[in-house]
């Protein structure tokens, strides 16, 4: 149960985290260092919460800081998904490491094996495996898409 103290802190974080769900984990991060609550702690709370994270669309510029700690040309280093191919599972897209060039499916697919890498690894940047040139690039760290220059969308 929460203390009434709580309870403010949580109906203020609500208030404050309009892009995720509101739950007593937010009210913990604020109760535990109050105005001091970080960009990565909540887009970690945001990716527990599933929602998008908080700072997205506030009208300032975020940058992805995982974007320089990669190789934008790692090449795929299989051309199917690693996991399932060991299996014989299926897939339904691929998504390519851009940090070690593994390779995994999608979220759509049901082993979700690309999510899996990142949550073992740390490896947060992916691009579509296709034959053409990637059209997007995702974040897991920062659930977010990432532009070229590093700025979150």
């Amino acid at each position: 149960m929460l203390t009434s103290a709580e309870k403010g802190v949580v109906a203020k974080s609500q208030a404050a985290h309009a892009y995720t769900r509101g739950s007593r984990h937010h009210a913990r991060l604020e109760v535990m260092a109050p105005g001091y609550v970080t960009k990565n702690s909540l887009s970690r709370c945001s990716l527990r919460c599933g929602g998008r994270p908080w700072w997205l669309g506030r009208g300032g510029i975020m940058k992805c800081s995982h974007i320089d700690q990669v190789d934008m040309s790692v090449q795929a280093r299989a051309t199917g998904c690693e996991e399932c191919l060991k299996t014989g599972d299926q897939w339904v897209e691929l998504r390519v490491c851009k940090t070690c060039g593994h390779v995994g499916c999608c979220d759509s697919s049901k082993n979700r094996h690309a999510r899996a890498h990142w949550e073992e690894t740390g490896h947060p940047i992916i691009q579509p495996l296709s034959s053409g040139p990637p059209q997007w690039t995702w974040c897991y760290a920062d659930n977010a898409y990432v532009d070229p220059d590093g700025t979150l969308r």
